[in-house]
């Protein structure tokens, strides 16, 4: 997956932030993780479960 510079700024000034209110920071990783649930979500639910099925059998 390839993220834009304004990603990437965006993840340093949480970090920078996180120093001053660590659960924000765990609320805004979790948001992040759900937009690109959304985002890549169906190619992630395709790649999960055949991982997934792989070493289950």
């Amino acid at each position: 997956m390839c993220f834009s510079s304004n990603f990437r700024a965006t993840i340093y000034v949480v970090i920078g932030f996180s120093f001053c209110n660590y659960k924000l920071l765990n609320f805004v990783f979790y948001l992040h993780i759900l937009k690109a649930l959304c985002y890549f979500r169906s190619r992630f639910v395709k790649v999960v479960y055949y991982v997934f099925s792989k070493r289950l059998v």
